[in-house]
């Protein structure tokens, strides 16, 4: 019996939590959505008496947030892309290929995540000026997606699980164990 109640105030207690999360989100929405000055009146409206898109409208025509949309849409889609593409072929490296070296660069490599940012941000631009990179899509993906933007722990991340995926299908092949548990099939 008093497993229930304490069940019951839990989910009220998280109930209000949603309620208080999500309430700033829903005015905001609502807000956009009023005409201009009604989000200002007193008492306030939580729903707006004509609901109208001219807000947004003036967004993609005065301000053009379409076009800066889209170039934060392919910044990241590039960083992403040049990121994976490239974090995972040094994990790979480090974890399977044997060469000289390869330790100290890689202990050199967890060294340079302790690296600030903000410390390598004028060296950064002072090469990224030299290359004739600034004021450019290049100029913004070739950093993030580098070293001095935390690629080096995100290599570090591939690396190990890189090795533990290594261990695990060579292990369950020496087993004799299937390297897929959902169908059996490998």
């Amino acid at each position: 019996m008093k497993r229930p109640v304490a069940s019951v105030l839990l989910h009220l207690v998280l109930l209000v939590g949603v309620v208080a999360a999500l309430a700033p989100l829903a005015w905001m929405v609502a807000a956009s959505l009023m005409p201009t000055g009604e989000a200002n009146s007193f008492p306030p409206r939580f729903l707006p008496s004509r609901p109208t898109l001219v807000h947004y409208r003036e967004l993609f025509t005065r301000l053009n947030i379409g076009r800066t949309f889209g170039s934060s849409l392919l910044v990241a889609s590039a960083t992403t892309i040049v990121s994976l593409l490239f974090n995972s072929m040094a994990g790979y490296a480090f974890a399977k290929l044997r060469f000289p070296g390869r330790d100290r660069l890689f202990g050199a490599l967890l060294v340079a995540m302790v690296i600030p940012a903000p410390i390598a941000m004028l060296p950064l631009f002072l090469l990224l000026r030299s290359l004739g990179l600034v004021n450019s899509y290049a100029g913004v993906v070739l950093p993030a997606a580098s070293f001095s933007s935390g690629s080096s722990r995100e290599e570090s991340r591939m690396t190990c699980w890189t090795r533990r995926a290594w261990m695990e299908l060579e292990s369950s092949s020496s087993t004799g164990r299937s390297c897929c548990r959902c169908c059996g099939r490998c």
